[in-house]
Formats: C-alpha cells, structure tokens, sequence
C-alpha cells in the first residue's frame, strides 16, 4: 500500500479525524473532492442524488462508509436499526436502489469464536428486512 492509501485508511480508523473532516474544519478540504462520489451523509441527501440518478435510468447502491464495527451493543443498537431505516427509506420513496453491507461493519470484527456466524445472522435479519420490502443487497467485500 502507497503512503497515501495507508494515510487514508489510517485516518479512517480514527473517528476524530473522521468527524474532523466530515464535520468539523477539515470538510473545506475534502469536500470538493468527497462530494463527486458521496451522495451524502445522511439518507434524504442521499435521497436526493438517489433520485437524480434514477430519473436517467441509473440504479444506485447506498453504502455506509463507516467500517470495522466490534463491539455487539454498537452493532445490535445502532448498526441493525439503522439499516433497517434505510430500508424503509429506500421502500417507502421506490428508489431503484440497493444496499451495500460490509462483513466488518456488522461483526466479522468481533472478539469471538463465533464472529462468521454472528456477521452470518446479521446478514440474515437484514436480508429478510429487505426481501420482505423488495430492496436488494449486495455484500460488500
């Protein structure tokens, strides 16, 4: 890995830089940049876009960016819920959209014997969400 990409995914394990250039002095920086390839940060920005795209005949995935997730109340509170508000969000305006789910943001990271299993479960519960609402998913590798 170059200089560059190890300075990115360090930055991207360290939620104050994180929120230093999403939310804080930082975001002049990046956001030209960041802009051309996020939709958003939230689902109705990312809506929007969703929407522009699907007038021209575009499909679009939406993937949350943030990564490596271990800790099960984290994932079980905060992670799930949040996905299966983005799968009423996405069901509810007929989006031609589906969702992007990475193995370490739902528990392959997790300290455990079972980690495979427990991501494996998650995947179920938000894949019988999104069948039941007519929303795809892919696995994010």
């Amino acid at each position: 890995m170059n200089l560059i990409g190890k300075a990115f995914f360090y930055a991207s394990e360290r939620k104050s830089l994180g929120r230093f250039f999403t939310e804080g002095a930082g975001r002049h920086v990046t956001s030209p940049l960041v802009d051309i390839f996020v939709a958003g940060q939230d689902f109705y920005k990312a809506g929007r876009k969703a929407e522009e795209y699907n007038k021209m005949g575009i499909a679009v995935s939406f993937s949350h960016l943030g990564e490596s997730e271990n800790e099960r109340d984290k994932i079980e509170n905060v992670e799930l819920p949040e996905m299966h508000g983005l799968i009423d969000f996405i069901s509810q305006n007929a989006f031609d959209a589906e969702i992007s789910l990475k193995p370490s943001h739902f528990g392959i990271d997790v300290d455990t014997e079972v980690r495979e299993q427990y991501c494996l479960d998650n995947f179920k519960i938000i894949a019988q969400d999104a069948k039941k609402r007519g929303v795809g998913i892919a696995i994010d590798m």
